[in-house]
């Protein structure tokens, strides 16, 4: 085990010039912006890339997971390289590997790559993990770094320029990338680090110190605990895939596992085993990663903690804000970064000044105790002050009063360890405090994102439940909301636009109206199609579109009208007949006829009035009434010549008439029996060649009125459907209300835990440079 050199016999630090202190800072600055910006510039371009490489759904989120994993994981690893071989070799090597990466996740998806990876997917995310392995490094050694240049006494005055480099990344970040997605590619949202770390390199090789510790003969110099990094890797990879991944819901489509699948809770026992090993190998190593010993220290321990808790509470305004803004305020979503930039710009006042208050005051403490009390505050006024008819002013006061209660919460805490600790082992301080915030920053998103998605999800069912019984049949079912969660449930990607679902449901009212057009008066195929793939089709009409349309239910109709005819006019079937009086459509002609008895009732009523006529004649005994029969034109032709040829004497007698009538009868009767079956032929050919004859124009009717009918439909139940729609605007805004304020609410709890803890953190002298020195630098 190396000797310790105390801060009492440890040799004077040198002094640096104002030039190389200030190049120092300004390629430590931009290497820093760097990883800060690209945190807020790639989300920008987030769904054109995911269209341009047609990545999945499901893999989505893993752009952000595989860099946030990497970077995370790497914190004390580099922290306690920095210490070993100096901060300039390892910030350098940071820069180039962000820029390698960075070129590379430009390039994802190009020819040359081919399948690497699985495409341009696969390619991507392994690019932002290389990202991610470097920004770790520009992350840690940042503060270092100034801790290095600037004693604890003074550095309070520029470790505000760091947290400022923050405040400034998340309002430019949205800015340049949307700028660069909308007029030069998305590609260049990863371009655009290239000259920005060029000239990063350029001051860090020529101008920056090699800010490396110098070791007498008598100590021994540290060595790499290369098991202890492995096991750190084992014990947070699957601890933050958990907390990230996990989920209280899991939409169809969507990257994550419920809390409670087997998947989280072996990636959580994997991670307990990974820490339990990792403290026991710990323990026991001659250079650890994270010293154990550092624990002993109350401000290293209780720093941590804090910072911890606090890094809970940190990222709940910047993620939900600006759902609040967009979806309640009603703030374009184009922008939505851009609508916490007054929390942003507060937050880099208030560094900067607490800094500076720091140096001239000379105690830390004070200024972390006000500030807490100021986010509490900040938390109370957003928990139970925000409203669903809140205004743009009336927020950005709020966010102001969080921001400013937000800012010293990096800095101070970072300042106060790194002041309590030999200087020696500033990278391994530096990195383990920046690494408990991350991890409490990834606690918090995944602990608030859960409230934030139950309270949302179970607001959002009630109001659809609600707007879903006040809409017509035909229109529910398709309530939407879009978006889902990001990982760990940090916050929902949804932006809820009235007036566009109030656009979107008149172009669609219209293009149900003339699909119905379409499908029903032309049968078009495609308007068919469409109208049976949409469940507000009424079943009615869905139907009769199944069945081939109005024409083939028309035709398949008379066809069943026909066969009712024939057997009602052939075979004089008592049910057709029954069938066909009922109907409104049978014509009148038709209906007399079926009245009086059929065909065969109304030739035989015929005949009977022929034979009376015939036989009054022949009773009467008188020649000339036979003859004026026997011209008669309505009467049979054959009944016409036998009357013309009989005799005059044949009906002089009674036996005589009695014969010629019984003769008249018995050829009626043969005559009878072929005009029915005549009649009947006729009157069924008649009937179905009328059938035929109206059949084109009863489709054109019934399309016009089936037509008529469900526009007239549509029409009624648009004001119903802008009303639901109404309603469902109000519901969601009440929901968004809910879900942010109950974040507040739960944050109010995390913020005062952090603020019990900072009470127990010790008050120390701020070190001065010279007072004590720390182990020489070169």
């Amino acid at each position: 085990m190396s000797t310790p050199t105390t801060l009492s016999d440890a040799p004077p630090a040198p002094e640096f010039s104002r030039q190389e202190k200030v190049f120092t800072l300004v390629g430590t600055l931009l290497g820093l912006l760097l990883a800060a910006l690209d945190q807020t510039i790639v989300a920008t371009a987030g769904p054109q890339i995911q269209k341009v490489l047609n990545i999945d759904t499901s893999l989505y989120t893993w752009i952000t997971t595989a860099y946030l994993v990497a970077s995370t994981v790497m914190v004390p690893i580099y922290g306690k390289l920095s210490d070993l071989y100096g901060r300039k070799a390892v910030l350098l090597f940071g820069v180039i590997t962000f820029l390698a990466g960075s070129f590379l996740c430009g390039a994802a998806g190009e020819p040359f790559f081919g399948s690497l990876f699985g495409g341009g997917a696969g390619q991507l995310i392994a690019f932002r993990a290389l990202q991610g392995f470097g920004s770790a490094a520009l992350f840690t050694t940042a503060f270092a770094v100034i801790s290095d240049l600037f004693s604890p006494a003074e550095r309070g005055r520029y470790s505000g320029l760091f947290g400022a480099v923050f405040g400034l990344s998340s309002v430019l970040g949205p800015l340049i990338g949307g700028f660069l997605t909308d007029h030069l590619s998305w590609r260049w949202v990863f371009y655009v680090n290239l000259p920005v770390g060029a000239l990063a390199l350029f001051f860090i090789i020529t101008r920056m110190p090699a800010l490396r510790h110098l070791y007498t003969g008598s100590e021994e110099r540290p060595r790499i605990d290369f098991v202890g990094a492995f096991l750190l890797a084992v014990a947070v990879i699957p601890l933050l895939l958990a907390l990230t991944l996990g989920k209280s819901q899991v939409a169809e489509g969507q990257t994550g596992f419920l809390w409670t699948s087997w998947q989280i809770l072996a990636m959580f026992g994997t991670a307990l085993v990974g820490t339990a090993a990792f403290l026991y190998t710990e323990r026991r190593a001659h250079d650890p990663i994270i010293p154990l010993k550092f624990f002993k220290n109350r401000v290293f321990s209780i720093g941590s903690l804090a910072g911890f808790v606090l890094g809970m509470a940190f990222l709940g305004p910047i993620v939900f804000l600006p759902l609040f803004m967009v979806n309640v305020v009603g703030l374009s979503a184009t922008n939505s970064g851009l609508t916490i930039t007054p929390l942003a710009l507060a937050l880099v006042a208030s560094n900067v000044i607490s800094g500076q208050l720091v140096s001239r005051l000379g105690k830390y403490k004070p200024i972390m105790i006000g500030a807490l009390l100021l986010l509490i505050v900040g938390f109370l006024v957003m928990a139970f002050t925000l409203t669903t008819d809140a205004s743009q002013a009336s927020v950005t006061f709020k966010m102001i009063l969080v921001g400013l209660g937000l800012g010293p919460s990096i800095p101070l805490y970072t300042l106060a360890v790194q002041n309590a600790m030999d200087p020696r082992q500033t990278g391994a301080v530096t990195s383990s405090i920046t690494f408990f915030r991350s991890l409490g920053q990834v606690v918090g998103v995944a602990i608030l994102g859960t409230v934030f998605a139950n309270t949302l999800s179970a607001g959002l069912d009630a109001t659809k439940a609600k707007v879903e019984a006040e809409l017509p049949s035909g229109a529910r079912g398709g309530l939407t909301f879009g978006g889902g969660t990001t990982g760990g449930e940090g916050a929902s990607s949804t932006n809820f636009d009235l007036e566009k679902l109030k656009s979107d449901a008149r172009r669609k009212l219209e293009d149900q109206k003339r699909d119905l057009t379409l499908a029903v008066r032309d049968e078009d195929p495609a308007a068919v199609k469409r109208l049976l793939a949409n469940d507000s089709t009424p079943k009615k009409l869905r139907d009769l579109l199944t069945k081939g349309g109005v024409a083939a239910s028309v035709h398949a109709s008379l066809q069943e009208q026909k066969e009712v005819v024939v057997k009602a006019l052939r075979d004089n079937d008592p049910a057709s007949v029954k069938k066909l009086l009922a109907s409104d459509r049978t014509p009148k002609q038709l209906r007399d006829v079926l009245e009086a008895g059929g065909v065969a009732a109304s030739v035989n009523a015929g005949f009977d009035r022929i034979f009376k006529s015939v036989e009054e004649a022949v009773t009467s005994g008188n020649p000339a009434r036979l003859s004026a029969l026997a011209q008669n034109p309505q009467l049979p032709e054959a009944l016409r010549q036998n009357l013309a040829g009989l005799p005059a004497r044949t009906i002089s007698t009674s036996q005589g008439r009695q014969a010629v009538l019984s003769q008249i009868r018995g050829n009626l009767d043969v005559a009878r029996e072929s005009a029915v079956r005549n009649a009947r032929q006729v009157a069924v050919q008649n009937a179905l060649s009328g059938i035929d004859k109206v059949e084109e124009t009863t489709v054109e009717q019934v399309k016009a009125s089936i037509v008529r009918e469900a526009s007239d439909s549509i029409t009624a139940a648009e004001p119903k459907v802008f009303r639901a729609l109404e309603d469902l605007g109000a519901g969601v805004k009440t929901a968004f209300t809910d879900s942010v304020t109950r974040v507040f609410r739960v944050g109010i709890f995390i913020v005062v835990l952090g603020f019990l803890v900072t009470l127990l953190l010790p008050q120390l002298p701020l070190r001065k440079r010279g007072q004590g020195g720390p182990p020489a630098l070169e």
